[in-house]
């Protein structure tokens, strides 16, 4: 079974805030997220027999990062470096509650979304490439499926294969030579008075 490194946010891994907008009584944060290695933000679903875990990706079969995985992240880390659990609980809320008091976070997509996905729905107008242009063949442009089983004493265990839809680390769209790493971005609105 081959080993892959984390996708976990490490400090390498995170981009500087790239800006900040004051909006009323709260801030718009936009965070870049840069693939150090292949990614599986699972979406929960799955192919009987075909797909075991499956990436998330839009209507059009554009990747994204859903919001849910990335405040995850973001709550592991505070909890690792914010010993005050009620300041957590402010921040990231709880299962259960109605509403989020400390900040929201959208879902990230691969940089120049809007016009890849813009390019995709123009060319599905023309009668000749809408049967080329489906969600499954834009995202076979970005993922690759992995198969992975148990090992037991360095033996893969009975009725243990797995498929894994991973987002691929690099670009599909970069030259050749450059292999440039997919990127993702994100926006938080935090709300100020929460954060004090």
């Amino acid at each position: 079974m081959a080993k892959y490194k984390s996708n976990k946010f490490t400090k390498k891994q995170q981009a500087p805030v790239k800006k900040e907008v004051k909006e009323g009584s709260r801030s718009i944060w936009e965070y870049s997220v840069t693939l150090k290695s292949d990614l599986c933000a699972n979406s929960g679903y799955s192919y009987s027999g075909l797909i075991d875990n499956d990436c998330c990706y839009d209507e059009v079969g554009i990747p994204y990062i859903p919001s849910r995985r990335i405040k995850g992240v973001m709550r592991e880390a505070a909890e690792m470096i914010i010993p005050d659990k009620d300041k957590i609980l402010r921040l990231f809320g709880d299962a259960g509650m109605q509403k989020n008091e400390g900040f929201i976070i959208e879902d990230a997509y691969p940089e120049e979304y809007k016009e890849m996905r813009g390019y995709l729905l123009q060319q599905r107008k023309d009668d000749e490439l809408k049967a080329f242009i489906t969600p499954q063949n834009v995202l076979s442009v970005f993922t690759t499926v992995k198969a992975q089983t148990k090992l037991v004493d360095g033996v893969a265990d009975d009725q243990t294969l797995r498929y894994t839809r991973v987002v691929n680390q690099y670009d599909p769209f970069a030259e050749k030579k450059e292999q440039k790493e997919l990127v993702f971005k994100r926006k938080s609105r935090k709300f100020r008075n929460q954060l004090a």
